[in-house]
């Protein structure tokens, strides 16, 4: 057996003990080399029949996404500095990177901060750094990327612009709408026109349907399903609308659907400055793929390990050292999908892991970590201990979830029912209580639970409940925290009443293990609406002032 042979023999063997380990359903890995092919590992099935998943499969790569973004818009300014644009722009205005964005939408681009709303520019979107926390609550796919746009001014910041790096998916909407609007084509067509067609990514796309109609698009599990976050589950593909108005909501941040085969494409044509793979001919250009991978903003200022050197954010991708060698990197985690790519720019090769399952992120690093161990002859380090124990710690650091047990409450449940409102959080909700709510949309709540929650017979008379349609969820409920009066955690749950797949058993399950939590403001004993923290840690909560200090204020309106 050749040293090569070995070597894959090798990383199949790990693969295979950390996909058991870790409950992955089905994975699909590829080493590209500069002017090698491509050398591919799969593991698992990609469906319930089961297929084997192979380098064909196709699967959301979540936020890896949002590099395509990046590299799209540079495309679009590109095209600007050389005359083959086909829209003007706004008079007195040049298209590059520093460019602001209140420029190039004057009359659409409103922010709660003037003065973040009057100096960020392209590259702070991509670099977030605009201030403005992730805010994923604020909307759904009843609205298209213009939607997502113009629902910023309602929304409020918790830094300013350039204090800190602050994740935020809405702002690559914002460079997919500005793609789509100065190129006159929708984000998909100009991205499948401009970098997937020219380099052959034939099968990748952003609409969920042609995937289906492919016959590749993987199933998707979850782990964390279940009243006890216990259980594995296959559930639905997480759009649950397919339309193009639907489907451009987060297709810059996290739309696109591709297999291993064409994002070794990719891979390779960024390895070589953005060079089609065989041809030699320049796809994107060297400027581009040079800009989008500079590191700008601090993102991790210390490392966890010895080994690993701080992380700075770029544009759609994040930069850091392993064991003295530079990795450009990006993840992606959405329900049911996890991914993760590597570019080695210095040493000439990259990885692509893609995975069926979400918050598999631990597995996909360790194989990640020993590819590039094997690759340069690094010393072996056992990630599986390491992230795993990490992991652990990290979930004991967390507050613990409150127990579905009555807590102290300054009101009786039924005073906070009603309806709650806010601008920039698309679609109101109405909490509801048992067994007091006994209008029609309250008692189908109360139904849909009872089908998906086998706790809900026990405790149903000690929380509060609702309907509300969000990207990652379908339902919600407020449980009483003890820590300050008004406030409780919320659960974001996504209830399946007639199951998925050949289980057609109701379930529930939860995606993330972000801890969200509401402070109700209660004036001269009533009710008058709640705070927000989506990212409690991010803008700490200050017991009483939930008007004031939350990510997101919703005025009680009924």
């Amino acid at each position: 057996m050749s040293s090569s042979d070995l070597h894959a023999a090798n990383l199949d063997r790990y693969i295979d003990e950390l996909s058991r380990l870790f409950n992955v359903p089905g994975i699909s890995v590829a080493i590209v080399r500069l002017s090698q092919e491509s050398e591919v590992h799969n593991w698992g099935r990609r469906s319930e029949n089961p297929f084997a998943s192979d380098e064909n499969t196709l699967y959301s790569i979540a936020s890896n996404s949002k590099a395509f973004a990046a590299t799209a818009l540079g495309i679009l300014i590109d095209d600007f500095q050389h005359g083959r644009n086909v829209t003007p722009l706004p008079a007195g205005v040049s298209l590059d990177w520093t460019t602001k964005v209140a420029d190039l939408l004057p009359d659409e681009w409103h922010l709660q901060d003037s003065y973040a709303e009057r100096h960020i520019n392209l590259l702070d979107l991509l670099n977030h750094v605009t201030g403005m926390p992730r805010h994923d609550l604020s909307y759904n796919l009843t609205m298209d990327v213009r939607g997502v746009v113009s629902s910023l001014e309602h929304l409020r910041p918790i830094a300013e612009l350039r204090e800190r790096w602050k994740y935020n998916n809405m702002m690559f909407g914002v460079a997919s709408y500005i793609v789509q609007k100065y190129s006159l084509q929708s984000y998909p067509d100009f991205v499948a026109s401009r970098i997937l067609t020219p380099l052959g990514m034939d099968s990748s796309t952003y609409n969920p349907q042609e995937a289906f109609d492919s016959g590749n698009l993987s199933q998707t599990w979850a782990d964390n399903a279940g009243p006890g976050r216990n259980e594995t589950r296959l559930i639905p593909y997480w759009l649950y609308d397919w339309s193009d108005s639907a489907i451009s909501v987060d297709a810059g941040a996290g739309g696109l659907i591709s297999s291993t085969k064409d994002l070794s494409q990719w891979v390779h044509a960024l390895l070589k400055k953005g060079k089609h793979p065989t041809t030699g001919g320049q796809i994107i250009p060297a400027s581009v793929v040079e800009t989008t991978m500079l590191g700008r903003t601090v993102m991790e200022g210390k490392p966890d390990y010895p080994e690993l050197s701080a992380k700075v954010y770029g544009a759609g991708w994040w930069r850091y050292s392993y064991q003295g060698h530079q990795i450009v990197q990006h993840s992606g985690d959405v329900p049911g999908y996890t991914s993760l790519i590597s570019l080695l720019p210095d040493d000439g090769f990259g990885i692509v892991t893609l995975v069926n399952g979400d918050e598999k992120q631990i597995p996909i690093e360790c194989i990640h970590f020993r590819i590039m161990e094997d690759e340069l002859g690094l010393k072996h380090i056992d990630w599986p201990d390491r992230l795993s124990s990490q992991h652990n710690a990290e979930h004991k650091a967390l507050p613990p979830i409150p127990a579905n047990q009555t807590q102290s409450s300054p009101l009786p449940l039924a005073d906070f029912v009603g309806t709650y409102s806010s601008p920039g959080y698309v679609g109101d909700f109405t909490l509801c209580t048992w067994p007091s709510s006994t209008d029609s949309k309250s008692q189908a709540v109360f139904s849909a639970y009872q089908l998906c929650d086998p706790t809900f017979p026990q405790h149903r008379e000690t929380a509060l409940y609702a309907s509300w349609r969000r990207l990652w969820s379908t339902h919600f409920k407020l449980v009483p925290d003890p820590s300050a009066p008004g406030r409780f955690s919320m659960h974001l749950d996504t209830l399946l009443p007639h199951g998925a797949g050949e289980d057609t058993s109701p379930f529930l399950f939860r995606f993330g293990i972000r801890e969200t939590m509401v402070e109700f403001e209660i004036v001269d004993g009533k009710v008058t609406g709640l705070g927000l923290w989506n990212e409690p840690g991010q803008k700490d909560p200050v017991s009483g002032r939930p008007r004031e200090r939350a990510e997101a204020w919703f005025d009680k309106v009924t």
